[in-house]
């Protein structure tokens, strides 16, 4: 029993973790690519 409460809460850690990088690279991504959106509409201009 305890065992087992101990890898659900190794499970759950381990999916926040995930979860965290992935809205972290989200937004990295997104960032970079508003950037190069700029950076064309101002070499466009």
């Amino acid at each position: 029993m305890i065992a087992l409460c101990l890898v659900a809460t190794m499970c759950a850690t381990v999916f926040a973790g995930l979860q965290t990088m992935t809205t972290l690279s989200m937004a990295v991504a997104i960032r970079s690519e508003a950037d190069r959106l700029l950076q064309a509409e101002a070499e466009r201009l």
